[in-house]
């Protein structure tokens, strides 16, 4: 281990990237709404292998392809709000969105 290596923070970090307080609220709010979705996705996950549906299953039942849903449970493409909510509503489920 060296010695000489200063541990800093993760905002110090953040601040040392992005360079100024706006861009780090920035950054960290879209961070924070990334780890959101991703909770969320992964919900939606657990509950269609408990209710033991393939992806191939949802996937007939939502009228798209396994690819595709694959990738959003993935995240690798843009998803919308309908999505998330057709993917829910068909395992029984809803999406809400709060404004607060």
């Amino acid at each position: 281990m060296n010695k000489n290596k200063k541990t800093i923070s993760l905002d110090e970090s953040i601040k040392r990237f992005v360079g100024n307080d706006q861009g780090r609220d920035k950054m960290i709010n879209e961070m924070y709404d990334e780890m959101k979705l991703e909770i969320i996705l992964e919900q939606l996950r657990q509950i269609r292998k408990k209710k033991g549906l393939t992806l191939k299953d949802l996937a007939q039942l939502m009228n798209t392809s396994e690819s595709a849903l694959s990738r959003l449970e993935r995240q690798s493409r843009n998803i919308t709000i309908f999505t998330l909510a057709k993917y829910a509503k068909i395992l029984g489920k809803k999406i809400e969105i709060k404004m607060v």
